[in-house]
């Protein structure tokens, strides 16, 4: 989106996968809904067209998982460090909404 290149909105439909924290089993959502579409992994449903489409081999998705997961550990880290954002400083909204539909 950058530069007004891009889209300027994604519109995601997707089901969490988990509860809202380690306590929560999310046994509340209907197992209907976790076999529907909504309920598929989308980085795994990713990762299967990349292999798929020849794009990556099963062993370059490896590599990025790890590199990935090196590379959130070292952001954690930094974090964890640095100084909280001053709230006064910050202007970006998040939006949600039931009514987008495709």
């Amino acid at each position: 989106a950058r530069f007004g290149e891009g889209p300027q909105m994604v519109v995601g439909k997707l089901l969490r996968l988990c509860g809202h924290g380690e306590h929560d089993d999310a046994s509340y959502v209907a197992p209907e809904l976790k076999d529907s579409n909504l309920g598929r992994d989308c980085l795994e449903v990713g990762i299967q067209q990349v292999v798929e489409n020849g794009v990556a081999t099963p062993d370059e998705v490896d590599l990025w998982k790890r590199e990935a997961a090196e590379e959130v550990q070292e952001a954690v880290a930094n974090a964890q460090t640095d100084p909280g954002p001053d709230p006064y400083q910050d202007d970006w909204q998040a939006f949600s909404s039931k009514g987008i539909n495709s």
